[in-house]
């Protein structure tokens, strides 16, 4: 299965870089249409609205749970897996947060800036943990991808990936029990990941089949878990969401999402996370300048898109690229490893 035509010689899975490219793409049309009503009160409602755009934050983290059980079967020590994530997650995201804290204290709309008290928590990417305001909303998720990489990278140190199917049931039942009103402290219930992991679940579950470790059919009990999951606590459009999802990665493990695999999808995934560093409060300033001069709803809103994918190209040729660079550089690969190789964007992307 890892020989799909949707792959180049070196075994790499374009597709999951174009699905980066459509997440990112939702996420920022939604919080510049549907959400910034519930940030900025009172900014004029735009022609179109994307509000189910969020579900693109579930999409990132299937797309993670593939990469990161993908980046740790290929990985010969834990500094080596401790030090690429650092690199790919934590500069130009301190970048962008400077960036956005800057142009937000500059002409961003009164109620946007944090607590000098949150700066802290936020510079080590933990506010989420503990319930304090991030310098730009859309920080949350990258608290949970950390905790992820933790329980993934305990796994690996316990030699528990070749179950890791069993593990995350196990895992998954375990959530299951806030359906019953069972309560844990935050940073406890962050840890856990108790909404998230249904969806890194489902790119467990297709990373294994495309990488000919496991057949759909044994894949069955994970999905089942996670999709049960996500029926006790959620509702029926994210239930929804979760079979569309799960259809999704299903075709990309079998290699019949190469269809997606097109230059505008695979550009927008490859500057997909300095575009999800940089939309939300940043585009939420532009709109607010652009409707105090009197630009139209939408010509403001679109004005906000193409400032945060200017900004985000930037950020990804002048910072991203080069530590790439360094971290595949530093990288020392697992001798003999059955993983199949992506897209240099996609490994960028977990």
């Amino acid at each position: 299965m890892a020989g799909t035509k949707a792959e180049s010689s070196r075994g790499r899975v374009a597709e999951l870089d174009a699905l980066r490219g459509l997440a990112a793409l939702a996420v920022a049309l939604f919080h510049l249409t549907s959400y910034i009503h519930v940030k900025v009160p009172g900014t004029p409602p735009a022609p179109l609205n994307f509000a189910y755009g969020y579900f693109g934050v579930q999409l990132f983290f299937a797309i993670s749970g593939f990469v990161i059980l993908m980046t740790l079967q290929g990985t010969a020590r834990a500094a080596d897996f401790v030090r690429g994530r650092f690199l790919r997650l934590f500069p130009l995201y301190w970048i962008a947060m400077a960036i956005t804290a800057t142009v937000v204290a500059a002409i961003g709309p009164t109620g946007l800036a944090v607590a000098r008290t949150a700066v802290a928590p936020n510079i080590l990417m933990i506010q989420f943990f503990f319930n304090i305001e991030s310098i730009d909303g859309s920080y949350w998720s990258l608290c949970v991808e950390l905790a992820f990489y933790a329980w993934m990278l305990a796994f690996w140190r316990l030699r528990l990936l070749d179950r890791i199917e069993s593990v995350a049931i196990v895992w998954l039942a375990f959530n299951a029990l806030w359906a019953l009103g069972i309560d844990l402290p935050r940073p406890l219930e962050v840890l856990l990941i108790r909404d998230q992991l249904p969806w890194f679940a489902l790119g467990i579950a297709a990373y294994r089949v495309r990488a000919g470790q496991r057949q759909w059919f044994e894949q069955l009990p994970l999905v089942a878990v996670a999709f049960a999951t996500v029926v006790l606590v959620d509702e029926a459009v994210t239930t929804a969401v979760f079979v569309a999802l799960a259809a999704a990665m299903a075709a990309v493990a079998a290699g019949r999402m190469d269809r997606l695999a097109v230059a505008p999808l695979l550009w927008l995934g490859a500057i997909s996370y300095p575009l999800y560093l940089v939309h939300q409060y940043i585009g939420y300033s532009v709109i607010g300048r652009m409707e105090a001069l009197g630009m139209p709803a939408g010509v403001a809103t679109l004005a906000a898109l193409v400032a945060a994918i200017a900004l985000a190209a930037v950020l990804h040729h002048r910072i991203e690229l080069p530590l790439g660079r360094v971290r595949r550089g530093l990288a020392r690969p697992r001798a003999g490893a059955n993983v199949v190789t992506l897209t240099a964007s996609t490994q960028k992307a977990a």
